[in-house]
């Protein structure tokens, strides 16, 4: 840490990027994160590795674009090359809120492995709405949403229609009838009562 701090005093345009992975329960292996962890560490100086129970935590230190480009693709590969995925914190230059960018990777794998399984990153930015979602109570849920939702679902649940997941499903195809779905949008979401 005490090398984290130095290299930012002084530099107003340096920036953070937190990733984590989550280990998988059969990889959890020290000796399993402790090579990974070598692997990573291996990819530059700007790049920080932490292993902590069961989980990886890579801190990438960057000034342009570029570089954050770059050293995102080289660590996410690593993560590929191991058979994980790995999920990313939103940029921040104070590393006061480094703990707040731990949190994010961290809630950014968790919800993009039920999201979108398929991709080997989970991008905080893209998954915040999910985020705020997931973290609300049912009444909440209720109240967001449209009433020609409510609508569609009092007519599936009075007919015995499955109209709702017809719509999901075109949404989930971007309006697109002849390509398969990836996975339900609304059904993934980890909601408390599992209704949506």
């Amino acid at each position: 840490m005490t090398r984290l701090l130095s290299a930012g005093n002084g530099t107003d345009d340096l920036h953070y990027i937190v990733f984590s992975s989550v280990l998988q329960s059969e990889s959890v292996d020290s000796r399993y994160a402790n090579y990974l962890q070598a692997n990573i560490a291996a990819l530059g100086e700007q790049i920080n590795c932490f292993p902590c129970r069961g989980t990886i935590f890579v801190l990438l230190r960057f000034t342009k674009e570029t570089e954050k480009s770059q050293m995102t693709s080289a660590v996410i590969s690593c993560f590929r090359n191991f058979r994980s995925d790995a999920g990313a914190s939103l940029v921040f230059d104070d590393l006061s809120t480094l703990p707040m960018a731990f949190k994010q990777s961290a809630e950014a794998q968790k919800i993009g492995r039920i999201i979108e399984p398929e991709q080997p990153c989970h991008e905080f930015c893209r998954l915040i709405t999910y985020y705020m979602i997931s973290s609300l109570s049912a009444e909440e849920i209720e109240s967001l949403m449209t009433p020609e939702y409510r609508r569609l679902r009092a007519f599936d649940a009075s007919h015995g229609t499955n109209l709702l997941r017809t719509a999901e499903a075109n949404y989930d195809c971007s309006m697109n009838i002849t390509k398969p779905p990836q996975s339900s949008t609304f059904t993934g979401i980890p909601f408390p009562t599992g209704q949506i």
